[in-house]
């Protein structure tokens, strides 16, 4: 192959990789499918050009492409990079960057922190850089992810034992900082999403853990109950799943109407805690205690079967 048609063809695949990236910000061991050194060729190019050997026509098409001539100063890269990263602490507090984190400018900062405890693990952190990062008080230790999902769980149990279930509501944040509500709502989310493992799902079905979306069950007891969930919706979402249990249960073991003629929710789910205290001698930590167990459990079995059956059950006024 002509030389010329040789640097047609790179250039065509230049031209692929900007419309596939956006850019031609080529890695410099980036091959193509074809297995085309387009990132070496990339570099020949800036070298050419840096030494006035890149002629004016190919010069001109490259410019088409918004390609970058010069090299870049890696140190000044790294600095930006790093000001990214104090722009972060200041707004976090921390710099904990997911990896999957990307700046509003489509800077790909969480992958960059990740590149510098792998660097740091690695003995390739030069000594001005790892001070930089610790002023920071930058984490450099990569995490043991099992272990770190093992303190979370902790902290859950910690929770179950305080309040009597897993039912964290998602702003919820431990005395420590830690937004259990947000890992929580994680799992779940894994769960649904078959990402879940079958040791970790294991260790949260010992915990009594509810696996689906809260709305989703709301919605399956009012079906069973012949609840119209959107007419109702608006203030069933202020209740917690459990608090939406105990009330519902309060009201059968008393006989008492779940909704008024006009399908609305008895007023007893929009009470506050002080106003439900008063109207059932309970308060609400031991309402959801009561209802939730020792009474719930007798009926969850049965309950379970005829709600996917999809059969319903009459509700006789008084």
């Amino acid at each position: 192959m002509k030389r010329e048609e040789e640097w047609n063809m790179m250039y065509s695949l230049l031209e692929e990789y900007k419309k596939e990236h956006g850019n031609a910000e080529v890695p410099f061991r980036y091959v193509t499918k074809t297995g085309k050194r387009l990132g070496e060729w990339v570099n020949t190019q800036r070298d050419n050009y840096k030494n006035n050997k890149l002629d004016e026509t190919r010069e001109g098409k490259l410019k088409f492409l918004d390609f970058r001539f010069e090299t870049i100063d890696l140190d000044a890269r790294w600095n930006d990079w790093y000001n990214l990263l104090e722009e972060y602490k200041k707004e976090h507090g921390n710099t904990e960057v997911p990896i999957t984190y990307v700046t509003s400018s489509g800077e790909k900062l969480g992958k960059w922190v990740n590149t510098q405890r792998n660097n740091y693990k690695n003995n390739k952190l030069d000594e001005t850089r790892e001070g930089k990062l610790k002023f920071l008080d930058f984490r450099l230790e990569t995490i043991d992810l099992d272990a770190r999902w093992n303190d979370w769980y902790n902290l859950l149990v910690e929770y179950k034992k305080e309040h009597g279930n897993t039912e964290v509501p998602i702003t919820y944040v431990t005395s420590s900082g830690e937004k259990l509500g947000i890992w929580v709502y994680n799992q779940r989310n894994n769960y649904k999403n078959n990402k879940l493992d079958k040791t970790r799902e294991g260790k949260l079905k010992f915990l009594d853990f509810r696996f689906s979306d809260k709305n989703d069950e709301i919605k399956k007891i009012c079906l069973f109950y012949e609840i119209d969930y959107e007419n109702n919706k608006a203030s069933l979402k202020k209740l917690t799943y459990d608090d939406f249990i105990a009330r519902l249960y309060y009201l059968l073991d008393n006989y008492k109407d779940l909704v008024d003629d006009n399908g609305n929710l008895n007023i007893i789910f929009g009470m506050d805690k002080d106003t439900l205290s008063a109207y059932t001698d309970f308060t609400s930590d031991e309402l959801k205690s009561y209802y939730n167990k020792e009474y719930m459990m007798k009926l969850i079995d049965s309950f379970y079967k005829r709600v996917e059956n999809k059969t319903p059950i009459k509700i006789k006024r008084r």
